[in-house]
């Protein structure tokens, strides 16, 4: 695989709400990376979500998935890792005066993202605020020439052999 150059998505998931799944109301992303080269794919190397409030005692946790049914049924927080479509999981915490601990990040490491990238997230903050349950995240990804065949086989990964579906 021939690199073509990193990249970083950076941005916010406003959850409008703690129960339910994720997919509700808009929690639900898509972060556009499909370039129409079936050839050239995307490898996420580094994943960190935090709460945008520093201010309020509050968890979040996100979930990057290269389908959005990888996402759609899960419970909000449900990290699946037998669920193949879904390839980045990470949380932290907030506490008070604006101290924030990244306590959680996986990333499949076979992960190559051919079309687009969807995310999700919850955030159980207790403020009132406008942005009080907003989640920022910082995805850092590096672009691939990967060939037809390779990409052909990641499209078919990334979209078809979750087992529950």
């Amino acid at each position: 695989m021939k690199s073509l150059g990193k990249f970083t998505l950076r941005g916010w998931i406003k959850p409008t709400s703690n129960s339910g799944t994720y997919g509700e109301s808009g929690d639900l992303q898509r972060l556009l990376l499909d370039d129409g080269d079936f050839a050239t794919g995307f490898k996420i190397t580094k994943f960190v979500v935090w709460n945008y409030e520093g201010t309020s005692t509050a968890d979040c946790s996100a979930i990057l998935a290269t389908d959005k049914a990888g996402l759609e049924n899960e419970l909000l927080g449900n990290m699946d890792s037998e669920n193949n479509m879904q390839i980045a999981w990470a949380s932290s915490n907030a506490f008070t005066s604006n101290v924030r601990e990244s306590n959680f990040n996986l990333i499949d490491r076979d992960n190559l993202i051919v079309q687009d990238l969807w995310i999700a997230g919850v955030n159980n903050s207790t403020s009132t605020g406008e942005y009080a349950k907003q989640t920022n995240y910082y995805i850092e990804c590096e672009k691939f020439h990967v060939g037809l065949n390779i990409g052909a086989y990641a499209m078919v990964r990334n979209a078809s052999q979750d087992i529950q579906n």
